[in-house]
């Protein structure tokens, strides 16, 4: 009987850990770079000198700085990380398994916003949608020789994914000196994604890895809708400086998912199904808090410098808490009916401090052919450090969360009230190694199966770049 409850029981309690690693991608270590256009060319140092529509998501006090404008922009990130899975054997060496490489998702990555005073003194108002440029990659089933691809039990794919934020924003300015602002933001979007879990037991099946008791699962969140905040203040109390600091709330998630399962080919799973066949869960997690500062120097209408810091409050993410008390499982051999309960999921991530820094340089020049721009060409250069938010014991291939620094270069051309933006940005990332994997195969039977082997240890490496272009009219 307890081979039966192990193997049987399985099947649907992993679907719901399932949910924790996956809902987890949409969060922690998930963002390659600083989001938009113009700011990554800066370095993301785009606190004190927000001064356009991308101030929405920087600081919101910025939008005092812009002109009534509207501003569209697209970066598109060609992200690739590969990995080297290793496991324990009997004798406690590491065999390296195949290398397996993921693909980032290959799609432009918007940057949305309109400004406009409303013909109110002292007021900006501003509406926006952006997206962040994702860290997390589709991997593939196969390996080349066509075994079962090694990162199996973490991830598979996110197909279908896409998130962002729509924000709302407002900026009062004070004499020239002091802006305030404020905005409601809204994280919204829908979630998919694949993993496989193990029902091996050491008993009926002897290999913890025998791909005929892997149980391919995709989770869904149709849509999801989270509100948030985000309030900032820049002061200029000289001509040429400014000091700013912004602040952007966290994040409650509290949603349902629906699931779809193949069950494992082995015999032994051929009677048990889930009772409803899309059974839903009740995912809930914290997201964390952002604060923003930065410091801008001016040299007249020639040249601008900044340097930002950003500290992300990743230690809230302790946990993820999954409840399916509304599926069951039937048809289990001697017993039954079994109904699910809730459980929940350590992540224990930490906090995280980025430093960046950018210049943006224009030449005054008699300016170009039929345009009486009198600067009509501003450089931009940029760089910043970003460490990961996730420890060795929690790396896994879900989202490949490496330490890394990034360089960026821009160039816009203004004519009249129209301006066009072009970026490059290269990252750089530190290669990590993990030997202590506190992650195992998804796989838990009562008792739980101790031969369950972890799933994140192995090389890790990733190499990412990103292009972008953009125009602001301005209004």
């Amino acid at each position: 009987m307890s081979v039966f409850r192990q193997r049987h029981i399985f099947a649907a309690l992993s679907l719901f850990i399932f949910l924790g690693f996956v809902v987890d991608a949409s969060a922690a270590g998930m963002f390659l770079a600083p989001a938009a256009v113009r700011p990554l060319a800066r370095g993301g140092a785009f606190v004190a000198g927000a001064d356009d529509a991308s101030a929405l998501t920087y600081n919101p006090a910025g939008l005092s700085y812009a002109p009534n404008s509207a501003l569209a922009e697209f970066g598109l990130p060609i992200h690739l990380s590969r990995y080297r899975r290793s496991v324990f054997g009997d004798d406690q060496r590491y065999e390296e398994l195949a290398m397996v490489a993921g693909d980032g998702f290959g799609l432009p990555i918007p940057n949305f916003g309109y400004v406009d005073d409303l013909g109110e003194a002292n007021w900006k108002f501003g509406v926006g949608f952006s997206s962040a440029y994702p860290a997390i990659q589709n991997w593939p089933d196969e390996t080349k020789d066509g075994a079962p691809a090694p990162q199996r039990y973490a991830i598979g794919n996110f197909q279908g994914s896409g998130f962002g934020h729509l924000r709302f924003g407002a900026a009062y300015n004070i004499a020239d000196v002091i802006s305030v602002g404020a905005s409601l933001n809204l994280l919204a979007g829908r979630f998919v994604a694949e993993m496989t879990a193990s029902g091996c037991d050491g008993v009926v099946c002897a290999f913890p890895e025998d791909p005929d008791y892997d149980a391919r699962m995709r989770m869904t969140i149709p849509a999801f809708v989270i509100p948030g905040v985000q309030v900032g203040v820049t002061v200029r109390p000289l001509p040429w400086a400014s000091v700013a600091i912004a602040w952007e709330s966290g994040y409650q998630f509290k949603h349902n998912a629906e699931i779809d399962m193949k069950m494992p080919a082995a015999p032994t799973f051929a009677p048990s199904k889930l009772s409803p066949e899309r059974p839903l869960a009740r995912v809930e997690m914290n997201l964390p808090m952002t604060l923003r500062s930065g410091v801008e120097v001016r040299y007249g209408e020639l040249a601008r410098f900044e340097a930002a810091m950003v500290w992300e409050q990743w230690s809230v993410h302790e946990e993820m808490n999954v409840d399916p008390s509304g599926a069951f499982l039937t048809d289990v051999p001697l017993l039954g009916t079994y109904r699910m309960t809730p459980m929940a999921i350590p992540r224990n991530l930490r906090d995280t401090i980025s430093w960046r820094a950018g210049c943006e340089v224009a030449p005054a020049w008699s300016g170009l052919p039929g345009n009486p721009t009198e600067r009509p060409v501003t450089f931009s250069l940029g760089a910043g450090i970003e460490p990961s938010a996730t420890p060795d014991a929690t790396l896994t291939p879900m989202t490949v969360d490496l330490e890394r620094m990034f360089v960026s270069a821009g160039v816009s051309v203004s004519f009249g009230k129209w301006k066009a933006t072009a970026m490059y940005s290269r990252l750089f990332m530190q290669n990590r190694t993990v030997k202590n994997s506190e992650v195992l195969q998804l796989n838990p039977g009562r008792p739980d199966f101790a031969g369950r082997t972890a799933v994140g240890n192995g090389t890790y490496s990733s190499t990412a770049q990103i292009i972008g272009i953009g125009a602001q009219v301005e209004l």
